[in-house]
């Protein structure tokens, strides 16, 4: 169900921006919250009978942005300033986890579950199953609260399994899980956040990190995937999915701009188009960052996902030259690679919103290798790029 189908009642903008209004204790658009919360879930009710053919049709914004506005306005709805009960925020809260996995925003869903799970008595293992379908870095905290031999552990259990290994071969299996558990959940209130849950799952195939790195990849070493799954990467957010299955950014060989909003996974692209390149060839690869704080973040990440045979050099103020060089990642500021400009990378990856630190007439441009992967907010974005090969497009994807 798309934006242009909805009911022409269901205003959900304004709703949205009524909740926004009322949550910040702003003057002028007021509603009751009990209103805004039914129009939000007038909205999941629509999507969650989609068909799971068109999945990744929610891939693009202009698809979701009813479901967007309804997660919203229900989790603005389940924190203190609403002044609801703190039984109905709580149910409120796990209604708008489900909201935000149900178009594939698993890392908001995990923040409104983490909010409130330390006050969450579990009633039934059934919102385990929930909690554990919305937000799959959690999944391994809710296995004690699924009785051994019980339809929601053998479910929890199959899904652990498809998302540390991403084999296609378990997703029937899971469906079939699923749907005892959803028999099985003991009030109308989990059976409810199950059926919304079911598109949450549909996201969790196709977005699972492995299954995508080892289908549109396979280059990558098994072992970088496994460590990148172990350290939370379980799932891919929608923009990165499209950027390797759709774009093709770590299988090409073209320069590419990569221009998304803030918190979207540009770093992460960053990431798997340099150890891709290193699988390919041994060399160096480097990481520009805008600043030594976003720089040592990154560095931090790669040690924790890299394979030891590649080495990791930080460089944010020198650097020490080597005889051999083999397979190095580089993370570095652009003020700061000068010394090593004399070895020939053939993969770099800068992140920024501006583009005065490394503008396209400067000498870096011009030494770089035969690719470069530039990201970026959605602001600002240059064309073209000087490199060692002349003056070539950026592809933005």
């Amino acid at each position: 169900m798309l934006p242009e189908t909805l009911p022409h009642w269901l205003d959900y903008a304004s709703s949205e921006n009524t909740a926004a209004a009322m949550f910040r204790g702003l003057q002028g658009l007021s509603a009751r919250w009990g209103e805004l919360v039914a129009a939000a879930q007038a909205v999941m009710g629509i999507y969650q009978d989609l068909s799971t053919t068109n999945v990744e049709q929610l891939y693009d914004e202009s698809n979701v942005l009813p479901l967007i506005a309804a997660s919203r306005i229900l989790d603005a709805a389940s924190q203190p300033p609403a002044g609801l009960s703190d039984d109905d925020r709580q149910h409120l809260a796990f209604v708008a986890a489900v909201a935000f996995a149900m178009y594939g925003n698993f890392p908001s869903a995990t923040a409104v579950v983490r909010r409130v799970l330390p006050t969450c008595s579990f009633e039934s293992p059934s919102l385990a199953v929930v909690i554990a379908t919305a937000a799959p870095n959690l999944l391994g905290e809710m296995l004690p609260y699924c009785p051994s031999d019980s339809p929601e552990k053998r479910y929890l259990e199959l899904l652990e399994a498809f998302l540390s290994t991403g084999e296609p071969g378990r997703i029937e299996a899971i469906r079939e899980a699923f749907i005892k558990a959803l028999l099985a959940a003991p009030a109308p209130f989990e059976g409810s956040l199950l059926r919304s849950a079911r598109l949450s799952l549909e996201h969790l195939f196709r977005l699972s990190t492995a299954r995508t790195l080892h289908k549109h990849c396979a280059v990558l070493s098994e072992e970088y995937i496994h460590r990148l799954v172990d350290s939370g990467v379980r799932v891919l957010l929608p923009p990165q999915f499209r950027a390797v299955t759709q774009h093709k950014l770590l299988t090409s060989a073209e320069n590419a701009l990569v221009a998304l909003p803030t918190s979207t996974g540009k770093t992460l692209l960053g990431e798997l188009c340099l150890v891709t390149a290193l699988q390919q060839q041994s060399g160096i690869v480097c990481y520009l960052a805008p600043y030594v704080a976003l720089g040592r973040q990154v560095a931090q990440s790669l040690e924790n996902h890299v394979p030891q045979t590649v080495r990791i050099r930080r460089m944010f103020g020198g650097f020490r030259d080597a005889e051999d060089y083999g397979r190095h990642l580089l993370c570095s500021l652009p003020s700061a690679v000068w010394c090593a400009m004399k070895r020939t990378w053939y993969t770099m990856m800068y992140e920024g919103s501006g583009w005065k630190d490394l503008s396209p007439d400067s000498d870096f441009c011009k030494t770089a290798g035969s690719r470069c992967v530039w990201s970026c907010s959605l602001q600002c974005y240059p064309s073209t790029i000087n490199c060692a090969n002349g003056l070539v497009p950026l592809r933005r994807l």
